[in-house]
């Protein structure tokens, strides 16, 4: 959302608020302390909304832009990891051990490839 738009909308209920309170205050003026309030509370959840459709707004240029960079894919991320996956798996790790297991496969003692069976996390 337009920073302007935002702002003119602001002031247009701002202006009618000042003109619905000097017209109050006129004809009944015992209704003006409400109104105000009413008013504040009104400007209130308004200021809170720009500001929420605004975040919104610059939220969705950094998405747009992030995709523009990666050109609308991670192909060169996932080739990274593709090669990494295939350096574990020469190692003859399996690619789904967590780190504390391919620890205590890296110290034990030598094993089959893909015999991690009995390695227990480290704890």
């Amino acid at each position: 959302m337009n920073k302007t738009v935002i702002f003119i909308t602001f002031a247009v209920l701002a202006g009618l608020s000042l003109i619905g309170s000097v017209f109050l205050l006129v004809t009944r003026p015992e209704a003006t302390a409400t109104f105000t309030s009413f008013v504040v509370t009104l400007l209130g959840i308004v200021t809170v909304a720009a500001a929420q459709f605004y975040g919104f707004g610059k939220q969705s240029e950094q998405l747009q832009q992030i995709k523009t960079q990666t050109n609308g894919n991670l192909t060169a991320k996932e080739e990274e990891n593709q090669r990494l996956t295939n350096i574990i798996i020469a190692a003859g790790l399996s690619p789904t051990l967590s780190t504390s297991e391919i620890a205590v496969v890296s110290a034990a003692s030598p094993r089959a490839p893909g015999d991690h069976a009995s390695s227990a996390p480290i704890q």
